[in-house]
């Protein structure tokens, strides 16, 4: 197995994946934000989804939060619906045309 190269800071920084994820979210954010984008809006639904404790993904709606400046999950699909390259992720079949005045 080949590491990464520790950085200043004390960890090797975020995965070659990550880096290609709208954000900066890590694959697990990515799969709530698609939930939530899809209509998932009770945790505890979202934590039977995923096999995890509703405390986890609490933990991964509050990095999202975080990384996209969202503060509600209304505001998680307004971000992706702004970012093209999150929007065809989450909706691949959606077109949008984008209008300039």
């Amino acid at each position: 197995m080949i590491q990464q190269p520790i950085k200043e800071g004390g960890h090797a920084g975020p995965r070659r994946s990550t880096r290609r994820l709208p954000w900066m979210l890590t694959q697990m954010e990515w799969r709530v934000v698609v939930a939530i984008c899809n209509g998932a809006t009770i945790r505890t639904e979202l934590a039977q989804e995923f096999h995890l404790n509703v405390r986890t993904i609490d933990h991964h709606i509050g990095k999202v939060y975080e990384k996209t400046g969202a503060v509600n999950l209304a505001g998680v699909v307004l971000c992706v619906l702004r970012h093209p390259a999150a929007r065809r992720l989450c909706w691949p079949e959606l077109r949008i045309e984008e209008v300039t005045p």
